[in-house]
């Protein structure tokens, strides 16, 4: 089956060229963190690592980002797509940084409505694992702090979202040069979550929840 050809889209403006690793505004930032921190003191043992904690952190922040942009969706009537970046010549940003979009008047034109999100350093966004994403959109005309090539998942005004692939898996990875891909050398070391069909987030307890929850 030939592979769909790609639609260029028109660059959005993003609302923050240097995300910080928390994303949101002031306020959304001081309250999700403070519901984060409650749950990780409450959950996480002692013995955890902080890779550990750091991963089980971000899965929640990225959960709280997703359901920022669903309200978005259902509140102004346009689709959101989460973006991921997928650029490896910014390695900085690539599979980490976290961007909100929403559809304008027309079909190209894509505006930030959230401030992005990145993750902390040695998480990535692992799109090899089953049921990720593969969707694509590109962008010309590009801004600071943007790239060409984002892998995104899209969420329609109704709340719902598209597409089979709706696991969402970070994990610790290491990026090397000349390496353009970064490498989980620990399967256990991941965390994320699964978009059920009324768009209720469906979080793994374990490498397995993955594959058991993949189309």
């Amino acid at each position: 089956m030939a592979e769909k050809p790609k639609t260029t889209y028109q660059v959005f403006q993003s609302t923050d060229d240097n995300p910080d690793a928390s994303g949101f505004s002031l306020i959304e930032m001081l309250i999700v963190m403070s519901i984060i921190g409650v749950l990780l003191a409450l959950s996480a043992p002692a013995w955890m690592s902080q890779q550990s904690v750091d991963l089980k952190g971000a899965s929640l922040r990225l959960a709280a980002l997703f359901d920022a942009g669903r309200s978005q969706a259902i509140s102004l009537g346009e689709p959101v797509r989460i973006l991921i970046h997928n650029d490896p010549s910014e390695p900085e940003f690539y599979l980490r940084r976290i961007d909100v979009v929403q559809r304008q008047d027309d079909e190209i034109s894509w505006n930030s409505v959230l401030h992005p999100m990145l993750l902390p350093a040695g998480v990535y966004f692992d799109r090899s694992q089953p049921g990720s994403t593969n969707r694509v959109m590109e962008f010309r005309g590009i801004a600071a702090g943007s790239a060409h090539s984002w892998l995104y998942y899209e969420i329609l005004p109704n709340g719902s979202v598209t597409g089979e692939e709706r696991n969402l898996v970070l994990g610790a990875g290491i990026l090397t040069p000349p390496n353009v891909q970064p490498v989980f050398p620990n399967p256990d070391r991941s965390a994320g979550f699964r978009i059920s069909d009324s768009a209720r987030l469906l979080h793994f307890r374990s490498p397995d929840d993955i594959v058991v929850n993949s189309p």
